[in-house]
């Protein structure tokens, strides 16, 4: 037996408490797994998203994980890691929106698409 009652077994809390986060990440609470941040590779998330809940440190907005685990702004990121398929996923996300006429429903997410990017593609400037 353990002296004062301290069973030895750690006690886990839900939901975690806010750890200290390193440099441009902030605390996130019960985010997507695959949607919580956006990368050199990959700027931005979605169109789909899992639907798990997870804590942790993710890039603050406007900050991408590089290919060394840090969160660094745009300009910071490799030329070779910069928007690496990433411009094929906004049009598929596009014709979507256009097709099914969704644009007045859907939550632009920071403005990774928005009205000027539907007029564009509506005038034929994503058909890609």
């Amino acid at each position: 037996m353990c002296p004062d009652g301290d069973s030895g077994v750690p006690v886990l809390k839900f939901p975690p408490e806010a750890a200290d986060c390193g440099s441009n990440e902030m605390w996130k609470q019960c985010v997507s797994s695959s949607c919580a941040e956006t990368t050199c590779t990959k700027r931005f998330v979605g169109p789909s998203c899992t639907y798990d809940c997870i804590y942790g440190c993710y890039c603050a907005d406007g900050f991408h994980r590089n290919a060394e685990g840090n969160c660094v702004s745009s300009d910071q990121c490799p030329p070779e890691e910069q928007n690496l398929g990433n411009k094929r996923g906004v049009v598929v996300w596009l014709r979507l929106i256009v097709r099914t006429g969704l644009q007045r429903r859907l939550a632009w997410h920071e403005g990774a698409i928005n009205s000027s990017h539907i007029a564009l593609f509506k005038a034929g400037c994503g058909n890609k």
